[in-house]
């Protein structure tokens, strides 16, 4: 799923592609990335906390955001004052609260129920589902073990509402958010490595290999969907761009709907993925980690 992309990128290749290939070509080796994080995380939960193996994998699916909400921010303080500053300025805005709205908007409850129709249906049993008489009252129950997520999640949302009464970010704001960010990975990369869950395919297959083995095995994962990630979904969403702007969609929306949907697509399909594989727990400890990460360092 990913060759097409990396001989396309290695050779250039794809400078000249037209948009609906840039399209197929990169959301396709996104889709294959998004799988190789998955089985990397599950994998390294032989040998680290599942909590930091999860946080590695949230950081390393919303680094495109990252990419393009930077790319925006560099232009807007390069050119302070002038017409193209502030309109770059406008668009790292409009990428980023679009970014947070997708992610919890849609990817929070989207893989809620998702997780409620993978139990209902029989396919395949998930103690994280719970089943209650009457209508719409199933519910997906969070395990305690993603406690601290959630603290931390909450202490800086609670923070984020002081940040306009300062008049902006400043340097206090980024020394408070990145702390809690580097305190709450102190915390959980100190915790015990616990009962991983029994796995099944790939994982299953690299977790039987000798730590040796498997430890760059792991590493070679993450460091491979990362390039994937980093040098093939920017060219995709701004391939969504040109397509919606054919269509006369105008750019702010497209920046603050469609960019965000293509920068988030590793983390709800490799959230989707665990579902599928009855670990809800995981699925939302990635997407309370994901938020977690974007609250705070983005």
């Amino acid at each position: 799923m990913t060759l097409p992309w990396v001989v396309s990128w290695a050779t250039g290749l794809s400078e000249g592609f037209a948009p609906l290939t840039v399209v197929s070509v990169a959301g396709l080796a996104v889709l294959g990335a998004s799988f190789l994080l998955a089985w990397g995380a599950e994998t390294a939960e032989k040998d680290v906390p599942r909590a930091f193996a999860i946080a590695v994998l949230a950081v390393l699916a919303v680094a495109p955001e990252y990419a393009v909400d930077a790319l925006y921010a560099w232009t807007a303080g390069a050119n302070v004052g002038t017409p193209r500053g502030a309109e770059a300025a406008n668009l790292a805005v409009a990428n980023m609260t679009g970014a947070n709205r997708i992610l919890i908007g849609l990817g929070w409850s989207g893989i809620a129920l998702f997780s409620i129709y993978k139990a209902t249906s029989g396919s395949r049993a998930d103690t994280s589902v719970v089943n209650r008489e009457g209508t719409l009252r199933d519910a997906v129950k969070l395990d305690p073990s993603i406690s601290t997520e959630i603290l931390f999640l909450f202490l800086a949302t609670v923070f984020a509402f002081f940040v306009p009464l300062n008049g902006g970010i400043d340097a206090i704001d980024t020394i408070v958010l990145v702390g809690l960010y580097v305190t709450y990975i102190a915390i959980i990369i100190r915790g015990d490595v616990e009962d991983h869950d029994e796995q099944i395919g790939v994982p299953a297959y690299f977790q039987a290999k000798p730590r040796g083995v498997r430890v760059p095995i792991v590493l070679a994962l993450f460091a491979y969907s990362g390039f994937l990630i980093f040098t093939a979904v920017e060219p995709f969403a701004h391939g969504l761009e040109s397509l919606g702007l054919r269509f006369g969609i105008p750019e702010f929306f497209m920046i603050q709907w469609i960019a965000p949907l293509a920068s988030e697509s590793p983390e709800l399909i490799v959230t989707a993925y665990l579902v599928n594989k009855a670990r809800s727990t995981a699925a939302f400890n990635a997407l309370i980690s994901s938020k977690l990460n974007q609250w705070t360092l983005l």
